[in-house]
């Protein structure tokens, strides 16, 4: 399938094991919206040769806590495990291996629970970490947290949480202080994620004037100008306790190659989770 082009030449590679749209529906949903890179047709499961010693970002679309209908094309290199190593009952053990299995053939949607899901992406890829915009941290390795996907979570978080995702806009400031505020509290990270607005109309009408209408990757977007975002970044590091928490998404670019923030978060919360499970 098609590699994302954000993530070109970038340690990072995609991996979205559910089809179809996410029932999440935050708004502005890049993922959700009609002009997502590739078909949400089939699953995305990168081989893992292909990924290498890259890290393998799972549900940057859709989301990590939520079970789906996993279906892959003809010749898909996972297709002769399913059917032999995961289980087709939703309630059923983790990784159950069926007595007498039938195979799941090429373009045969199946659905897979939440639990079945994140243990294939953790047996398939070395280095792995997920997403979500539920606050559910169970997971067996890093996990990034949208905490306004919808409404605002305050939730305290274990080592794993690699950062908590905080997006953000120019007329709501109050609110992204309280999360940050929060947040840096517990000296998580935050990872600041400017919002993209594909109509003008869905900002307000007396913010209109500070965004721009301009081309990101391959679609075009109402987007706050680089040095907005950086002037935001620096009023939110400054009510913030820890130096350098704070982090923006992109660093002021359009591609992942050129920021490399999941990369040395996720490695700090590798070596974080490490610390805390020595004797």
């Amino acid at each position: 399938m098609a590699e994302n082009p954000k993530l070109v030449g970038s340690r990072i590679v995609d991996c979205n094991p559910q089809t179809g749209d996410c029932p999440n529906a935050c708004a502005e949903c890049f993922y959700n919206g009609p002009a997502f890179y590739r078909t949400k047709e089939y699953s995305k499961f990168p081989h893992p040769d292909e990924v290498g010693d890259r890290i393998v970002r799972v549900n940057s679309g859709h989301d990590s806590n939520l079970g789906g209908v996993v279906r892959l094309p003809a010749g898909h290199w996972l297709l002769p495990d399913l059917g032999t190593r995961w289980t087709r009952d939703p309630n059923g053990e983790l990784g159950k291996l069926l007595v007498d299995p039938e195979p799941w053939g090429a373009d045969i949607p199946v659905w897979l629970s939440r639990d079945t899901l994140v243990e294939m992406c953790r047996y398939y890829y070395p280095r792995v970490f997920w997403n979500t915009s539920i606050p559910d941290f169970r997971f067996p390795g890093p996990v990034v947290f949208t905490c306004n996907g919808r409404g605002q979570y305050f939730r305290y978080c274990p080592p794993n949480v690699m950062a908590v995702r905080i997006r953000f806009n120019s007329w709501e400031w109050d609110s992204l202080r309280a999360l940050a505020e929060f947040y840096d509290a517990q000296a998580v990270p935050i990872l600041l994620t400017s919002m993209r607005y594909s109509e003008e109309s869905s900002i307000p009408e007396a913010h209109r004037q500070d965004y721009t209408h301009k081309k990101h990757v391959l679609n075009s977007y109402w987007t706050l100008p680089a040095a907005e975002q950086f002037r935001i970044k620096d009023a939110v590091q400054g009510v913030c306790e820890h130096v350098g928490i704070v982090r923006l998404c992109g660093e002021g670019h359009s591609l992942c190659r050129d920021c490399g923030n999941c990369a040395m978060l996720f490695d700090r919360c590798v070596g974080r989770m490490q610390e805390e499970t020595r004797p």
